[in-house]
């Protein structure tokens, strides 16, 4: 009973993300590629650095904030910071490397075409 509702939210759901693209298409363009076909593999990597390195400037500067407003909560803060920022690291590389495989499988996929 549970999937029967899954299934017919997802599919709803893919109904509404078609039609809600539908409108952002230009004529002939594939609504299934959210990959930039301009930018290069390495563009991708330093584009992922530069966010994973801002967030972490963010964290930590949100960790120091809390630190000077509640010292008596150093170490409790300094754990939590080091906890988001890894996460943070985590789920940066994670996203990365499935785009870059995404990347890669599109690249195959566009060869065999012939």
């Amino acid at each position: 009973m549970i999937r029967e509702i899954v299934e017919r939210f997802n599919y709803r759901y893919r109904l509404w993300l078609a039609e809600n693209r539908a409108g952002k298409l230009g004529a002939g363009e594939d609504p299934s590629s959210t990959l930039r076909a301009d930018a290069t593999a390495p563009h991708l990597v330093i584009r992922h650095i530069f966010v994973l390195l801002c967030g972490l400037i963010i964290i930590t500067g949100l960790g120091r904030l809390m630190m000077r407003i509640l010292p008596e909560a150093r170490s409790d803060i300094s754990i939590g910071v080091i906890v988001v920022a890894a996460f943070w690291c985590i789920v940066g590389l994670v996203t990365l490397a499935s785009q870059l495989i995404s990347r890669k499988a599109a690249a195959g996929d566009s060869t065999k075409i012939i």
